[in-house]
């Protein structure tokens, strides 16, 4: 009884506690200066700056927490279209956009007024994030399933069914009659099971020749010989060498990369590719030439031109001019791939979002823009329907604004839907916030980080071998991506970023210390045996990443890598059989004088 009272008395204390700070969080007195208005245009701008310029305009002192911890809130990137908004109602909406917490400290009349995110707000955070993993590995998932089910389907089907289906899903004859098409149908399904786990998490899949079963072997060799007999009909120069070593080649698939005209590619119905590496050789110090075919949705118009070609050419046409046809095309369907609005957003109707607001069927001509600038759209929409616009600021670099007219609400829906937005009407205000916000906020880079590159390529022209390899191992790869849409002369310098395997390389080479990159520029090298473990998986993790030698090839002990320069171009050497290496491109020769050693980023 004794400890039920107690019980009682703690739940009443904290009752009391929590009701006091609710009190005390929605202050009883007015603030009058709250009435002064807000006048901004800004795109882009940081929240941290945006709260600053209110202050100024309003007097009223309004800021991010200082504490270090809340630094992406800080940075939080905002899109503002704002004329005689009251600064109570910009905080309102900056709350709900973002949703951030106002807090408010001082005496009056000078209340300061402080914006940052509470525990509550950073548990839904990782909610939605983990709940938009969850449905990108679902979506990824059903993707890569359909091509197994579809190769399931066609290895069901008697051969007169076939030709039934033939004309209409010529994919699927190509699957199940033709020879190469049946390699590659063995090859998919024989490794989808080991494979889909890392293709919906949107990694490459790899695996060595060596460890395939035999089963799966026999259906790379038909691959691998398909390929070459059609590079060969068609009289191509690029053919990869018939290989000297089966045992040396590396099977891959790779879905296709992240963010980049992903919307395109999935209407297109492109999944990824099959790659195979090794096993032949195309010159000294160079990588053989890969074989690569696309992996598509087999209800897709590209899988129909894919099938459709492999029977022609199966009834002796000479595949140059099967290309040949088949290009123009391509061309075609990418063009209307491109134009289409993505079909889920197109069922979206501003009237469930807004009805009847008549602001919103105001008619409104938005400019196409490249490169996602949605600074015109934004200032045009703001002034034909007189509303406030408090926007996401998150660059949207692979998307371009295309010209649209119309109601500004059928407008608004089209425009948010090809950046993956979402937008709303509250009151006098627009909120459009992007629907992967949690996952962009988890690739944020800080400010200040993003100025200390930026210095670095000014001052240097370029960014050296040094900076390169701390930025691949201080961030992820979408942070990484983040880094390289902030400016453009950072695009251009940071250009061996972009491909995985120096990008491995490059973090691999920032494990080592400074005595032993001393080591690996002279011409004896770096014993691999005298790597720690983390290092020498990061050389696996380059090695694998490249796919021309074995990880069991490379870290044993007496093998040696190199760094050497050739050609203006900084190299990775990674021994192979003989005299022979594989050369992982670093860095290029830098055209500014010689940097200093780069330092680590706070």
């Amino acid at each position: 009884m004794r400890l039920f009272v107690r019980f009682c008395g703690l739940a009443l204390l904290c009752g009391l506690l929590i009701a006091a700070r609710a009190v005390a969080q929605e202050p009883a007195e007015p603030d009058p200066r709250l009435s002064k208005t807000v006048t901004l245009s800004e795109t882009g701008v940081t929240l941290a700056a945006a709260l600053a310029k209110a202050s100024e305009l309003t007097g009223v002192t309004m800021k991010t927490d200082p504490d270090s911890r809340q630094w992406k809130v800080r940075d939080l990137p905002l899109s503002l279209r704002l004329k005689d908004v009251p600064a109570s109602g910009f905080q309102v909406q900056l709350g709900k956009l973002l949703d951030l917490r106002w807090t408010r400290t001082g005496q009056a009349p000078n209340w300061t007024y402080t914006l940052w995110q509470d525990a509550n707000a950073r548990s839904r955070e990782a909610k939605a994030l983990t709940a938009a993993q969850d449905a990108k590995l679902a979506t990824a998932e059903a993707k890569w399933r359909k091509i197994t089910d579809a190769i399931s389907a066609a290895g069901g089907m008697s051969a007169a069914d076939l030709e039934k289906q033939g004309a209409s899903k010529p994919f699927l004859k190509f699957l199940s009659q033709n020879e190469f098409g049946k390699s590659y149908a063995g090859l998919m399904s024989g490794l989808a099971g080991a494979a889909l786990p890392s293709l919906a998490a949107g990694e490459t899949f790899r695996a060595p020749y060596s460890s395939l079963p035999r089963s799966v072997q026999q259906n790379v060799q038909g691959f691998v010989n398909g390929l070459n007999s059609f590079a060969s009909m068609a009289g191509g120069g690029a053919q990869a060498s018939a290989p000297g070593n089966w045992q040396a080649m590396t099977v891959m698939i790779r879905p296709m990369p992240a963010n980049v005209g992903q919307g395109v590619l999935d209407r297109l119905g492109m999944l990824g590719f099959i790659q195979i590496d090794g096993g032949g050789s195309s010159g000294e110090g160079r990588p053989p030439i890969p074989m690569v075919f696309p992996i598509v949705d087999p209800s897709s118009e590209i899988a129909s031109m894919i099938g459709t070609g492999a029977e022609r050419i199966a009834n002796g046409e000479n595949p140059r001019d099967v290309m040949r046809d088949m290009g123009p095309r391509v061309g075609q369907v990418a063009r209307t791939a491109a134009d289409a609005p993505p079909a889920a957003e197109t069922a979206q109707k501003a009237a469930s979002k807004a009805p009847n607001d008549p602001r919103l069927q105001k008619e409104v001509e938005i400019k196409a823009a490249k490169g996602g600038d949605l600074t015109a759209a934004l200032d045009t929409i703001s002034e034909k329907t007189a509303l406030a616009i408090i926007a996401d600021g998150w660059k949207y670099s692979g998307v371009n604004i295309k010209e649209d007219k119309g109601p500004a609400a059928d407008v608004l829906d089209r425009l948010t839907a090809a950046i993956g937005a979402e937008w709303e009407l509250d009151g006098d205000s627009i909120r459009i916030r992007a629907k992967d916000w949690a996952a962009r906020r988890a690739a944020m880079v800080a400010a200040e980080d993003l100025s200390y590159w930026k210095s670095r390529v000014d001052e240097n022209g370029n960014i050296g071998l040094d900076d390169l390899a701390l930025m691949a191992g201080s961030y992820s790869d979408e942070q990484i991506a983040r880094i390289r849409e902030s400016d453009e002369k950072m695009r251009s310098a940071t250009f061996y970023l972009t491909v995985p395997p120096w990008r491995q390389a490059l973090r691999f080479y920032g494990m080592l210390s400074e005595q032993q990159a001393a080591q690996a520029r002279t011409g004896q090298g770096l014993d691999v045996s005298s790597l720690s473990r983390e290092q020498r998986d990061g050389l696996a993790g380059a090695v694998e990443q490249w796919g021309s030698k074995a990880q069991a090839d490379v870290l044993v002990a007496g093998s040696r890598i190199r760094v050497k320069e050739d050609g203006g171009t900084t190299y990775l050497v990674v021994p192979g059989e003989g005299e022979e290496g594989v050369d992982i491109p670093l860095v290029r020769k830098r055209t500014a004088p010689e940097e200093t050693k780069a330092q680590p980023v706070n």
